[in-house]
């Protein structure tokens, strides 16, 4: 219990420190708590986190495959692990951990645990979209185009949240916003909207 607690203690430390962009230092970190406490799951999703976020994708994703093993139902792994695979070009896939985590967590309680009080970044925006896609499914639709709007104003390739939004303006009879955001996400993630229909729905 004692080497949990320390181990933890670290992947705090590193959380803030990949905040502050220092990548190299904050994997450091979660190398040492993965010392106290072999396959941490905690401490495995975030070294995938901070491998995403430093540009290695590939890495990221097998971190996050490794703390998905450990922990299934990590749905905010879930959701970073389809940020790396989209980066990977593997937006199919992606979409599939995506909406496993909005079905896991449709309220994104990770949301506050990344942004805190701060002003999302441009690497919050799929938790913009997940927390988007969950209030959409719940029947908040100001909620829902409020989250996807500032998801697309930090990332204007976003696919989840493209596919969201395209929804909540079909679900609110915009049918010219709905085809405007297919058109964009047919150009960012070609073969994922096809894809998505021919799964039985957008989402």
């Amino acid at each position: 219990a004692r080497a949990a607690r320390r181990a933890w203690t670290l992947v705090v430390a590193a959380k803030a420190e990949a905040d502050r962009r220092r990548f190299k230092e904050a994997l450091s970190l979660l190398e040492a708590a993965l010392r106290r406490e072999p396959g941490s799951p905690k401490a495995l999703a975030w070294t995938g986190e901070v491998l995403r976020r430093s540009g290695k994708p590939e890495e990221a994703r097998r971190a996050f495959d490794a703390a998905l093993a450990a922990e299934p139902g990590n749905a905010w792994a879930l959701a970073a692990r389809a940020e790396a695979k989209r980066a990977l070009g593997l937006t199919r896939d992606g979409l599939e951990d995506f909406k496993a985590a909005v079905r896991l967590n449709p309220r994104c309680e990770a949301y506050a645990d990344f942004v805190g009080g701060r002003p999302p970044r441009a690497e919050h925006a799929f938790l913009l979209a997940w927390r988007g896609e969950g209030r959409r499914a719940a029947g908040d639709a100001r909620g829902a185009r409020a989250d996807l709007d500032l998801a697309l104003a930090l990332d204007r390739f976003q696919p989840w949240a493209l596919l969201s939004r395209a929804v909540a303006r079909g679900d609110a009879g915009d049918h010219a916003g709905r085809l405007a955001d297919f058109a964009a996400l047919d150009a960012a993630a070609p073969g994922l909207l096809s894809s998505a229909a021919q799964g039985g729905g957008a989402l």
